[in-house]
């Protein structure tokens, strides 16, 4: 955190991965650079603004990185409202009712974004899900809720 007026150096940096786009800004304090401001001369910054074309190597080392990534995956299975009466009298063996249809498929969400819709069941002793249908525009889905 610095005041309001010290000088900075924005950093702006665009990231593509694959099909997704987005931007990363650095915003750093300029005294941070006052250690190290013999290694930024003028030479340093002849290479800026020129771009790097990718590599089949540097592609294949990324994609390969992108595959090993582990996301977070989320459905629900589902939900209800009850009055603060009914919960404070919930007791072992209780059943709760929910608006959701025992057959109907479940939404699965990826980092956030709706992605398949599925069916729950077991899967070696394991609760599990099973994929019914890939959501290829989750801006619908988005929309409606």
């Amino acid at each position: 955190i610095v005041p309001p007026n010290e000088v900075v150096v924005l950093v702006c940096f665009e990231v593509a991965l694959i099909e997704v786009r987005g931007i990363i800004n650095l915003c750093i304090p300029y005294n941070s650079f006052e250690r190290i401001g013999a290694k930024l001369g003028s030479t340093s910054w002849m290479t800026y603004g020129s771009r790097k074309q990718a590599t089949p190597q540097s592609i294949k080392k990324i994609s390969k990185s992108v595959r090993n990534m582990k996301v977070g995956l989320k459905t629900k299975l589902a939900q209800t409202k009850m009055r603060m009466r009914e919960l404070l009298s919930l007791r072992v063996g209780d059943v709760i009712c929910t608006e959701k249809p025992v057959d109907s498929l479940l939404l699965v969400s990826v980092e956030g974004i709706p992605k398949y819709w599925a069916r729950p069941g077991t899967y070696k002793g394991y609760t599990a899900i099973q994929i019914e249908e890939i959501i290829e525009d989750p801006t619908d889905i988005i929309a409606q809720d």
